[in-house]
């Protein structure tokens, strides 16, 4: 199990693990309102969504900054951040989303494994 060398990434990765959820709730809020306003077009209601796009697109700018500065400790990849590249064998899936394999292990488990290479990162820093 790897370990990181400080509580920066912890914290970002913690960050990240929060937002990605969330950014996802509020996306498919979004696009649920969005669907229910066009039959119901009033004023209130058009202030009501872009209120929401407002909200959903500071929760993707948020997953987007703090995914960023999400590092794997061996190697350097992002956990949660999509590369287009070929999945390590051992990597699972969370209701079909590799990302929310990760982010669930960050928030309850305290640790991860990475998606890209495979090994398992506990959320603590190494003693020197």
């Amino acid at each position: 199990m790897h370990l990181y060398r400080s509580k920066r990434p912890i914290f970002w990765l913690r960050l990240c693990a929060l937002s990605y959820p969330l950014f996802a709730f509020c996306l498919v809020a979004q696009i649920l309102f969005v669907s229910y306003a066009c039959f119901h077009i009033t004023p209130d209601m058009m202030k009501a969504v872009l209120l929401g796009m407002v909200i959903t697109a500071f929760w993707g700018v948020l997953y987007i900054l703090c995914a960023s500065n999400c590092k794997c400790p061996l190697c350097r990849s992002g956990p949660l951040t999509s590369h287009k590249c070929v999945k390590h064998s051992q990597a699972d899936r969370l209701f079909g989303s590799y990302r929310l394999r990760v982010a669930a292990g960050v928030l309850f488990l305290n640790r991860y494994r990475c998606p890209y290479c495979g090994e398992s990162t506990a959320l603590r820093v190494r003693k020197k």
